[in-house]
């Protein structure tokens, strides 16, 4: 039976003391404790960008698309096993389609989500998320619920956000997992929104402003 470190047992208990509710979920939980969880100093841990991904969705009135988009570069920050900061750069050159059939419809959507009328990439290649701001607010079990705030930049704009996720401890890895959803218009992109077309001539054609992303951040 693999022996849990002193630190480890210490977060164990400290957890099943508290309680409580939140959609940012934090949580510490692993068959393997790894050999960094009791670093006192703040100890950065790279991405593994080839097993790390984020998925989107965007919906109209007459269905929805989705894909993904690969993550350039990205770390975790975390002290005595605790989170305390983090980043991840989003490629958006790397836009992709997972739900149209024909390559052809798959490949005219991809470079209309690549042109002006969505992410602008020729000019904004790049998107990212920094984690300014850790707050722990209660937990459930083995559960350590956190808020994880911070700046969140696409064409150029940035506006602050809170990222839900839940973050686990697997085999010598963490692992940051979430589900979060922007209005796609605070950053420019504004193609076929009900608050700058004329609804009169979209009619059904518009596309909700909201876009949703699921994140999973897989550190090396």
């Amino acid at each position: 039976m693999i022996q849990l470190t002193q630190w480890f047992k210490e977060q164990i208990a400290g957890v099943l003391k508290l309680a409580g509710t939140s959609a940012l979920v934090l949580t510490f939980f692993s068959s393997v404790t790894p050999e960094w969880a009791s670093a006192k100093k703040p100890q950065t841990i790279g991405l593994d960008l080839q097993k790390s991904t984020l998925r989107w969705e965007g919906r109209k009135p007459a269905g929805s698309h989705h894909g993904t988009v690969k993550l350039k570069q990205g770390f975790l920050k975390m002290e005595g096993g605790k989170p305390v900061g983090g980043e991840f750069i989003v490629d958006l050159t790397t836009i992709s389609n997972q739900d149209l059939e024909s390559e052809e419809d798959r490949q005219q959507l991809e470079s209309h989500l690549k042109s002006k009328d969505f992410f602008h990439v020729s000019e904004h290649p790049q998107a990212s998320f920094k984690i300014e701001e850790i707050t722990p607010v209660g937990a459930s079990g083995l559960v350590q619920k956190y808020r994880l705030k911070g700046p969140l930049t696409i064409r150029g704009i940035t506006h602050t956000v809170t990222l839900p996720g839940k973050l686990t401890v697997k085999d010598q890895k963490y692992v940051l997992t979430g589900s979060f959803s922007i209005d796609r218009t605070r950053w420019g992109v504004k193609y076929k929104s009900k608050k700058f077309f004329d609804l009169g001539k979209l009619k059904d054609k518009f596309i909700y402003d909201t876009i949703e992303f699921d994140v999973d951040l897989i550190t090396q």
